[in-house]
């Protein structure tokens, strides 16, 4: 597995099964490691990306069908070969995407790489240029017709049901594309909220993230997904005691705290579940010129809203922004009008950072940065009483 994540040792095999000239560059750009089970690992070889699925059973899984063998265990993709996206071979192709979206003829299009996470989606720039006014969509590639088609409707049905004006901008999807499946939606224009935090505004962007995010969860649901937390933390304990085969401190470690979350939680009055973004931190909101847009309603379902303020208050503390989780704790209490949600969200923090450093064990299982968050965990867990 150690080869699988240093860039160095699969270089020469990757560039040989790819016929890639042999001084071709090779760096790790993400990486997804289970133990005992797989990996998916994207590199970027020179102007190209990559993708290696690496199984450890006896028997490869779906995951490694086609592609180039690299070695034992191992095949290669070259993007957008994809084996859980089959669509994204055609929406990153400009004229086969042209014909799938039915534009006029002697329209252009451009398709740019926004973000991508192999098997899961791939999120794409297009620039439409013809006869009418210069157009700009985002596109998103999801792996399964159903989970298109949910994003769609949901985020058609709460962009109405905020109404005009509302505190935060969500964008209705334009249209879906169901034989890619994608989502499609048009670019909003402005900057990210995540690049501001520092500036003397950031107390300032918090009120206004706070009272956005208020809106969003007194609104009816949309959405009949739901987002259980017991369920998840159930999932954390499996994953950590995974992680236990391989690092049995950090292993530990984890399930420890999995468990510390698991009692605690008992002790804290939920709400019954209400409308949730499900990914919500910084990097989700965008300031236009006039308002915030709350972006990527992937994770969108029926959870206790203050998961939604833990896992905002989690991004904080991850990107040392800690001094600005009471401003926007103390600005969302007051817009949502819940007091007696503080210690919940607080709690949710905990566990935010523990699916955090989850994430981070399986993108680098040698960093610190795990460790470090269970400290950070755990402390924001002391503090619930």
């Amino acid at each position: 597995m150690d080869d699988a994540l240093r860039a160095g040792a699969m270089r020469a095999p990757l560039l040989a099964a790819l016929g890639l000239p042999a001084s071709t560059p090779c760096h790790v750009v993400d990486a997804k490691y289970e133990p005992g089970s797989s990996a998916t690992v994207l590199y970027q070889l020179g102007a190209q990306l990559v993708t290696a699925v690496v199984s450890f059973g006896a028997e490869p899984g779906d995951d490694a069908q086609g592609g180039v063998q690299v070695g034992p265990g191992v095949r290669a993709f070259a993007f957008p070969d994809d084996p859980r996206l089959p669509g994204l071979r055609v929406a990153a192709d400009p004229q086969a995407l042209a014909a799938a979206l039915a534009v006029d003829t002697g329209t252009r299009l451009r398709v740019t790489l926004l973000r991508y996470r192999p098997g899961k989606r791939a999120t794409l720039r297009i620039d439409l240029r013809g006869k009418g006014e210069p157009l700009t969509l985002i596109g998103k590639v999801y792996a399964k017709g159903d989970k298109a088609a949910a994003v769609y409707d949901e985020t058609r049905r709460l962009s109405a049901a905020l109404g005009d004006a509302p505190p935060v901008l969500v964008g209705p999807a334009e249209a879906i594309v169901p034989t890619i499946p994608m989502v499609l939606w048009r670019s909003i224009p402005g900057e990210d909220l995540e690049s501001r935090l520092a500036s003397q505004r950031g107390p300032e962007l918090m009120a206004a993230v706070a009272e956005g995010l208020a809106a969003l969860h007194a609104v009816d649901p949309v959405s009949e997904r739901r987002r259980p937390v017991a369920a998840e933390l159930a999932r954390f304990d499996l994953r950590a005691s995974n992680i236990e085969r391989v690092s049995p401190e950090l292993g530990r470690s984890l399930r420890t705290w999995a468990a510390a979350l698991c009692e605690r939680g008992e002790s804290l009055q939920h709400p019954a579940p209400g409308l949730v973004h499900g990914d919500c931190k910084p990097s989700q909101f965008w300031l236009t010129a006039s308002t915030l847009a709350l972006l990527d309603f992937d994770h969108c379902g029926l959870a206790d809203p203050a998961s939604d303020v833990g896992t905002f208050l989690a991004s904080l503390r991850q990107h040392s922004h800690a001094a600005l989780e009471t401003p926007f704790l103390d600005a969302y209490t007051r817009a949502a009008g819940d007091g007696d949600g503080r210690q919940r969200a607080v709690w949710y923090e905990s566990v935010a950072l523990l699916r955090k450093a989850l994430r981070a064990f399986s993108r680098s299982p040698r960093s610190p940065v795990p460790q470090r968050l269970a400290v950070e965990g755990l402390d924001c867990l002391g503090a619930v009483v």
